[in-house]
């Protein structure tokens, strides 16, 4: 249960009432209550994709609450495409860097959604230039079908 300024900043927050806007912390500090109650009953996973196309108030308030979980069964995940260069909206939060899929996985990955029969000249370029991206691999894969430039006689791999 909310305490009522906390109801009525997020009440504000969804344009539920009319009103000035909602102060930032009680919005963050309401939405980490209702994650809270939720966690109390089983642990709760949030996971945020494509994190830079956020607006700044929601990333503000999902910053807020990942900056504040410590005793809760509450992990968050924010996935972005390219890290800032300035830590910007989710500054204060820990990171880790993944990068893109070894060279010989990445043409497996690859010839497994284009086809075994993808050039391995076209293969090579591909993965090169995706640095080994798997979600670019698979999207350029399905693309190159049979009868698609770069397919030809011989197995990529």
């Amino acid at each position: 249960m909310l305490a009522p300024p906390q109801r009525t900043a997020l009440e504000l927050a969804f344009g539920l009432r009319e009103g000035p806007a909602p102060d930032r912390f009680l919005v963050g500090l309401a939405a980490l209550g209702l994650l809270a109650d939720q966690a109390a009953r089983q642990p709760l996973l949030c996971l945020v994709d494509d994190a830079q196309w956020l607006d700044r108030e929601s990333a503000d308030a999902l910053a807020f609450m990942g900056r504040r979980l410590y005793a809760d069964s509450i992990a968050m995940v924010f996935a972005v495409r390219e890290p800032a260069a300035a830590p910007g909206l989710l500054g204060g939060l820990p990171g880790l860097a993944v990068s893109g899929l070894a060279e010989r996985d990445a043409v497996e990955l690859l010839a497994t959604t284009a086809g075994p029969w993808l050039r391995p000249a076209v293969a090579e370029r591909i993965v090169t230039e995706t640095d080994g991206n798997p979600l670019a691999l698979i999207e350029l894969g399905q693309q190159l079908g049979p009868g698609q430039p770069g397919h030809g006689g011989c197995r990529a791999g």
